[in-house]
């Protein structure tokens, strides 16, 4: 940091370069600020990005202020100048009020602006925040682009009937891709509200939140109704899911989750559920072409670094392949829920040809990843391995076989091993 001063001219000169400032996940580069004073005070910072965490970050930013006669205008710009547009510059003028009842108060006019979301504008619309020492209003601050909105207004107090209403509107979840490097592959149209009270006591909200037409990773979920409260006693929120697909209610549930013990107690009761949609959660490395549908109850409970499952879910219809052996087994049973365990209870499933066989053991994970295999298929002749050489070089064919199997090991170690006689083999191959 440099400066100056020259007292004849009263001019304040002061330079400051710092590398990083950091709190918490929130990380500013390279940040450096030019601060000026003589009729009025100018101060001009730049920064080369504003990171939170590993999926938001802000890039060249810009923010200008000029202070005189108790009236501070600001201009916030950013841009990561690249192919994507992601770009912004925000126009604010704050004004100091003269003390009522020797109370502070200030405004806040958020002029007309605009920002780019990956090369598409949104719109801040004009609105004012009025603060004086512990009320804050905020009037008609709304953000749009075409038909989606998100639109604030209310007041924040010690009155616990005062209320902050955000509502969004036709809010499309593509977005969430859009904001962060992940590729969440998720679509869907969200409406709702969102009330907030008493934030200065004991905090409570409400939320009714409606997702129509919900994809994720291209399985179709279909329409969400979440409803959600905190109960201020508890300290836990209270929520309530409904999943229509069509005219078919698939999911009802309800339940509590408590953020300050990390714990989850959520019911959760499905009605020809399509179990496609477990493929976004189970590792394609171990299971494909999950389908058919699902009925039944699970309970949730633990936290959410190890969540635990009980209950049972009846397949109809439903198959899957297992990766490592390229075959697509059918199954018409019940796949239980154990903990941090997925149990198949000798079940008995079939193969593309009709030959049956019995599939037993069970299957442990952490939040269906890092998982522990110990399963085994017993058959008098089934299609046991279906493989090519892009699934594997070294060991590939199809072979039909009466033999016990065991399948063991961990995440994408895994060791197929057993016992018996292969009735037909074709093009099969072992390279060492």
């Amino acid at each position: 940091m440099i400066g100056s001063y020259t007292e004849i001219s009263n001019n304040l000169d002061i330079y400051t370069d710092i590398p990083e400032i950091s709190y918490g996940k929130v990380y500013l580069k390279n940040y450096s600020a030019a601060i000026h004073s003589n009729e009025k005070l100018e101060i001009n910072s730049r920064a080369d990005e504003l990171s939170f965490g590993n999926n938001y970050a802000l890039s060249n930013i810009q923010i200008n202020s000029d202070a005189i006669n108790n009236q501070i205008n600001t201009l916030i710009f950013w841009d990561n100048y690249e192919e994507r547009t992601y770009q912004g510059e925000i126009n604010i003028e704050t004004n100091f009020l003269p003390p009522q009842n020797k109370k502070p108060s200030l405004t806040i006019d958020i002029l007309p602006s605009n920002f780019l979301l990956a090369d598409t504008v949104w719109t801040i619309s004009p609105s004012q925040i009025k603060i004086d020492s512990t009320r804050i209003e905020i009037d008609d601050l709304s953000i749009s682009n075409k038909q989606q909105s998100i639109h604030a207004s209310g007041v924040i107090s010690h009155n616990n009937a005062d209320k902050l209403d955000i509502s969004i509107q036709n809010i499309s979840l593509e977005n969430i891709d859009l904001l962060t490097t992940k590729n969440i592959n998720i679509s869907g149209q969200a409406g709702g509200f969102v009330d907030i009270y008493d934030l200065y006591g004991q905090p409570y909200f409400l939320s009714d939140i409606d997702i129509n037409n919900t994809t994720y990773k291209e399985q179709l979920i279909g329409d969400i109704s979440l409803i959600t409260q905190w109960d201020a006693p508890s300290e836990a929120l209270q929520s309530e899911l409904i999943i229509n697909n069509d005219s078919l209610q698939t999911i009802y549930g309800y339940g509590i989750y408590s953020p300050g013990k990390d714990s989850l107690n959520f019911n959760l009761n499905t009605d020809h559920l399509p179990l496609s949609l477990l493929q976004t959660v189970l590792n394609e490395d171990s299971f494909q072409g999950i389908h058919g549908l699902g009925t039944g109850n699970v309970k949730f409970s633990g936290s959410s670094q190890k969540i635990l499952m009980d209950g049972d879910i009846y397949g109809e219809d439903a198959g899957l392949t297992m990766t490592y052996l390229q075959v697509p087994y059918t199954f018409n049973d019940t796949v239980k829920f154990r903990s941090d365990s997925i149990i198949f209870d000798n079940i008995t499933i079939y193969d593309p040809d009709g030959n049956s066989g019995i599939f037993d053991g069970s299957i442990r994970h952490d939040n269906f990843t890092n998982m522990d295999y110990d399963m085994s298929l017993s058959s008098p002749r089934i299609l046991a391995i279906n493989t090519t050489a892009r699934n594997n070089p070294k060991f590939f064919g199809k072979a039909y076989t009466n033999a016990t199997v065991q399948i063991t090991g961990h995440s994408r170690d895994i060791t197929i091993e057993g016992s018996g006689n292969i009735h037909e083999r074709y093009g099969f191959k072992h390279l060492s």
